[in-house]
C-alpha cells in the first residue's frame, strides 16, 4: 500500500511508506501527563472552527467529520490550538502552509510538537498542498495511524 508517511509507523518500518515528502514529526513519549488549556484560546479556537481554510474544509467535511473514530475542529491543548484532534489516538493533525517550513516557524513547530509530546499527543504534520494532490492517500494513512492505536 502506498500512502503519504510524515511519521514512524510500523508500514513504513517495512519500507511500504512514501517518505519523498521529507515530513517531520517526534512521536509521543509521555502518555501519562494530564493535559491543560489555556481558556483564553477558547473563543479564538471558535472563530476558527468557522473560518476554516479551504484545505482544512475539504479534509474536514469529505474525511473527518464522518470517520469512525471521533475527532474535533481546532482543539484547545496547553497554549495551542490543534487544527483536528482525536482523544481517542491521542492523534493532533496539523495542516501547515508554506510558512511553516521557514526557519523561524519551523523551530516555533518543533518547540509545539515536544510540548505536546508531553501530553502523549502524536502530532501528524500534514503539507497543505497535500490535502489536494493526494487526498485518497491522505486519508488512507490517517486510519492507518488511528486503526495502529486505537484497533
Amino acid at each position: 500500500m502506498q500512502h503519504i508517511c510524515e511519521v514512524s509507523c510500523a508500514c513504513c518500518d517495512e519500507g511500504k511508506g512514501d517518505h519523498a515528502s521529507g515530513g517531520r514529526v517526534i512521536l509521543s513519549t509521555n502518555k501519562f501527563m494530564n493535559k491543560k488549556h489555556n481558556s483564553n484560546l477558547v473563543p479564538y479556537a471558535q472563530k476558527l472552527r468557522k473560518t476554516m481554510t479551504k484545505e482544512e474544509r475539504h479534509l474536514w467535511y469529505d474525511f473527518l467529520c464522518n470517520y469512525p473514530t471521533k475527532f474535533v475542529k481546532q482543539k484547545v491543548v496547553d497554549d495551542y490550538i490543534l487544527d483536528f484532534y482525536c482523544s481517542q489516538a491521542k492523534l493532533a493533525l496539523e495542516l501547515d502552509g508554506s510558512q511553516h517550513y521557514e526557519k523561524e516557524y519551523l523551530l516555533k513547530d518543533t518547540i509545539r510538537t515536544q510540548q505536546l509530546n508531553q501530553y502523549g499527543i502524536t502530532v501528524y504534520r500534514i503539507p497543505n498542498n497535500i490535502v489536494f494532490t493526494r487526498f485518497r492517500e491522505l486519508c488512507e494513512h490517517i486510519d492507518h495511524l488511528v486503526k495502529e492505536v486505537v484497533g
